[in-house]
């Protein structure tokens, strides 16, 4: 929520890389409630349980880029 949230291009993590569900539009209501305090932590829980989500990368970090090759 942190980092969805953030203003700047600062990070709220030290991590290179970052693997995670996308966050696909009901992924972003539940937040929204969330962070509108309209549903609690256990009821954004509870949406997510359910759902088929794709995974995505993120790389944070020079270090992290060195790591990638062209197929």
């Amino acid at each position: 929520m942190a980092n969805r949230n953030r203003v700047g291009r600062e990070f709220h993590h030290d991590y290179d890389i970052v693997i995670g569900p996308v966050a696909d539009d009901d992924m972003a209501r539940l937040f929204g409630l969330y962070d509108m305090k309209i549903i609690d932590l256990e009821a954004v829980v509870a949406g997510l349980i359910y759902k088929d989500l794709n995974s995505q990368y993120f790389f944070a970090t020079e270090r992290a880029l060195d790591y990638l090759v062209k197929l």
